[in-house]
């Protein structure tokens, strides 16, 4: 039977899935009418998005009561599937969470004897709020990891640090093809996570910088094409690190965080930056969150990596680093490093252990 043969099947009731969107969409509308609340903080509360908020406040203006109870579209064609299909498509979705658009919807065919199509794939699982989102590479965190970022966030909160007169400072990776970020199918409030990629994935056809930025600017950035050592980060604390911190008009004792990493607790780096009078601010392990860098390194790779950018050689690589780096608002810089104290909270309220910003 062709799908122009399919004759359009009935559906047999609300699913435990509709049931929970009617429910959400019912918990907005009372939000809403409560009048205390904007959308962005609705959405923030009840850990939906922005737009599936608007949408449901629209649907209630135009249709009433009866409006955002309706979780799927009642106009168009008769729908080609049933409950218990979109149900086995959900699960698919959760037992393959990497694979891609094409492969979810010939998985579903064979498995039900549909032809249905991508967009229809993607489409149900829309209205079932899963989508295919970036995922977040955790760091495992032990009992002493968790006791140290507590530490770390209660001091700072305490102390009411100032954190603009602070520069932060990192080194990351960035390769010839895409930055290779995975997308899986999840909830907007889910989570799923990978495993870190091995030394010899990471190992070819790459280059690494190092930079820093303070809400004042972003500082000199070095790149090179092997991995930083002792001997290379004691230069880098001489030639970039020293000159950024002239540049945002900071006075000594120079202040700055970076992370854990070996080469920043050898001698030779101590006695780098006690030449230049720059004092280290002890920084938790394993807390990436902690250290806004990290965002910054996010939009400059999706800068390099635009139009699903491949570079064809190192040195068109660095070219496009630099250009990208000088491309970053400062507005942007400033407004990460202002979020310090919300992600001191956060650490704060899950107790150490890993939280929104990671």
């Amino acid at each position: 039977m062709t799908k122009g043969d399919k004759q359009p099947r009935e559906r047999n009731g609300f699913s435990i899935t509709r049931a929970k969107i009617v429910f959400k969409h019912a918990q907005i509308v009372t939000l809403w009418k409560l009048g205390r609340m904007s959308h962005r903080e609705i959405a923030r509360n009840l850990k939906t998005s922005k737009g599936v908020v608007e949408h449901v406040v629209t649907r209630y203006r135009k249709q009433g009561e009866q409006g955002p109870l309706i979780p799927f579209r009642t106009v168009g064609n008769p729908r080609d599937t049933t409950t218990n299909e979109d149900e086995m498509l959900l699960q698919l979705a959760y037992t393959h969470p990497f694979a891609s658009t094409g492969v979810l919807c010939t998985m579903w065919n064979e498995h039900c004897g549909l032809d249905m199509s991508r967009p229809s794939v993607y489409r149900r699982l829309k209205e079932m709020e899963v989508f295919k989102l970036p995922v977040s590479v955790r760091l495992p965190l032990g009992k002493a990891h968790v006791t140290d970022r507590l530490r770390f966030a209660l001091y700072h909160r305490r102390m009411k640090t100032n954190w603009d007169d602070i520069v932060f400072a990192d080194e990351c990776a960035v390769f010839l093809s895409q930055s290779g970020r995975i997308h899986a199918w999840r909830r907007r409030d889910e989570r799923v996570l990978v495993p870190i990629p091995t030394k010899e994935q990471l190992r070819k056809n790459r280059l690494f910088i190092w930079g820093c930025i303070s809400s004042k600017g972003k500082g000199f950035l070095c790149v090179q094409r092997r991995p930083f050592n002792s001997r290379d980060y004691a230069r880098v604390t001489e030639d970039y690190l020293l000159p950024s911190f002239h540049g945002f008009g900071s006075s000594a004792p120079f202040k700055f965080i970076e992370d854990n990493a070996s080469i920043h607790h050898t001698e030779m780096a101590a006695e780098a930056r006690r030449r230049a009078g720059i004092k280290r601010i002890s920084f938790p392990r394993r807390s990436p969150d902690l250290n806004p860098i990290e965002h910054v390194w996010a939009q400059l790779k999706g800068l390099i990596y635009k139009d699903l950018k491949v570079f064809d050689d190192l040195q068109e690589l660095e070219r496009t680093i630099r250009s990208s780096w000088d491309k970053i608002p400062i507005q942007n810089v400033r407004n990460t490093i202002a979020s310090m104290n919300k992600r001191i909270e956060a650490v704060i309220q899950a107790k150490g252990n890993n939280n929104v910003y990671n």
